[in-house]
């Protein structure tokens, strides 16, 4: 799972989500590596990848990123601008919800095989 962003992409704001999910956490107060903060139309992500040294500042116009810009995480000076950013998991163990119902019917259903079988021996 990795969020790719381009400028001039539509993307709703309520995809912050995503970021949710690959673990990263909202703290609007100080920013460090896997959190990200929203204030108005602007999203300010700190990815935990060691190859990124800076912010990632997404600017929206409503639902349209506007601009995307590396900024330094210690002065906040704007270094660049962006055309392209990957935002990859802040965890190696994040997973789909898909996945994790699946895992969790077959741990239920080795669960359900094993109760049978201990069952039986009790009862032998």
């Amino acid at each position: 799972m990795i969020i790719s962003l381009r400028t001039g992409m539509i993307k709703d704001r309520n995809e912050l989500q995503k970021l949710i999910k690959l673990q990263y956490t909202r703290d609007d107060l100080s920013l460090k590596r896997g959190t990200f903060r929203a204030r108005g139309d602007v999203v300010e992500v700190f990815p935990s990848t060691e190859g990124e040294t800076g912010v990632i500042r997404i600017s929206f116009w409503g639902d349209e990123i506007e601009r995307m810009d590396q900024v330094n995480s210690v002065t906040g000076k704007v270094e660049g601008e962006r055309k392209h950013v990957m935002i990859f998991p802040n965890s190696h163990y994040v997973t789909t919800d898909e996945n994790a119902k699946s895992n969790r019917n077959n741990r239920r259903r080795i669960k359900k095989k094993e109760l049978n079988i201990l069952k039986k021996i009790i009862n032998y």
